[in-house]
Order: C-alpha cells, then sequence, then structure tokens
C-alpha cells in the first residue's frame, strides 16, 4: 500500500493538531489524571509526529511520541491507498488524548516484560481500561465492539493460546474473524 494520498489529505488536520491549545490542554489534563492514582509517576515529554503509519505511540528513553497520522481520520482524510488494518485502526484527533493516556501508563509500566499473550493482554488491557477510564472515547474501538457481542468466542480461543509468546492474531494484528487488537478487549 501507498499512502501518499492519504498523507497528503490529512495535512490540514495535522497541522490543526499542532495548533490547537484545546486538544493539547485535553491530554494535559487526561495525563494529570492518570498520574494522579500511580505512586511516583514517571512525568515524561508527550510529542506529536507524523510517522510511517507503524505504530499509534511509541515510548522511548525520551519521551512518548504519537504518531498524529493514526489521529487524523476525518472526512477529508483519503483511506482508499491504506489498506484493511490501517482503516480499521486509524481515528479521529478526540481519540488522542486517551492514546496518550493509555501509551503513558506504558512508561508506568517498564519494570514489566511480558512473555506470554496473557502477560501482554494483561499490560495492554490494564492500559486500555485506564486510559478509557480518564480519556474517555467518542466512540468505542472496534475490538470492544466485536469482544463485548463474541465475548464467549473470544475467551474459548483465547485460553489454549495465553500462555505462547506468539501475539499473533490477538495484539497488533487481527484475523478474518477478528478485528485488530482483540486481546486489549
Amino acid at each position: 500500500d501507498t499512502f501518499e494520498p492519504y498523507y497528503a489529505s490529512i495535512r490540514p488536520t495535522v497541522l490543526a493538531m499542532h495548533e490547537n491549545p484545546l486538544l493539547v490542554r485535553r491530554i494535559q489534563r487526561a495525563v494529570e489524571r492518570a498520574a494522579a492514582e500511580v505512586p511516583e509517576p514517571n512525568h515524561l515529554p508527550i510529542t506529536l509526529v507524523v510517522g510511517r503509519t507503524s505504530a499509534g505511540g511509541t515510548l522511548t528513553d525520551d519521551g512518548l511520541y504519537l504518531a498524529a497520522e493514526f489521529y487524523a481520520a476525518s472526512p477529508d482524510a483519503d483511506l482508499t491507498s491504506t489498506g484493511p488494518w490501517f482503516t480499521s485502526v486509524v481515528r479521529p484527533p478526540s481519540a488522542l488524548a486517551n492514546t496518550a493516556v493509555h501509551e503513558w501508563l506504558h512508561a508506568q509500566q517498564l519494570h514489566c516484560v511480558p512473555t506470554t499473550l496473557l502477560a501482554s493482554a494483561l499490560q495492554e488491557g490494564v492500559a486500555d481500561y485506564l486510559a478509557a477510564r480518564h480519556a474517555p472515547l467518542d466512540e468505542p474501538k472496534p475490538y470492544t465492539l466485536w469482544g463485548d457481542a463474541h465475548e464467549a468466542q473470544a475467551w474459548a480461543d483465547f485460553a489454549p493460546v495465553m500462555h505462547e509468546a506468539s501475539l499473533l492474531g490477538w495484539l497488533y494484528s487481527g484475523t478474518p474473524e477478528r478485528p485488530p487488537d482483540v486481546g486489549y478487549f
């Protein structure tokens, strides 16, 4: 897939994000609310960047980087060239605060290195739960909708593989039967 038409179409939205003090304040407040619940929180800078559509948020020693292209969904966004995975995960700018909290919480989990699907799902699920609590989304994520409708099936499929190291089909990917990131559910 080539993302050139998408990047060209989201340029005005991305530039508006950088110039929107209300969006910045919403992110700051959401992280502050989460930090109030964390003993000895690790405060780090949060930077909005345009990346290569590989991760919505990246944590480094220098801080947290949020990839604006994942939060530029709008009526003007040309998703025709992006493919089904990206189309299913791209969100509007209003979702940035939720992701900022989610990724910021991962910075608090640094001592925890998951080695199984279950441990990874718990790490992602806790961050997702607390992010939803401190920065609710306007719309539920596709995996939440799918999980609510297929909870028994999700558990039946997850239980036999939860102690394995592979995350395939559960985290950072999907299957023809499940949307991406059902392991967050």
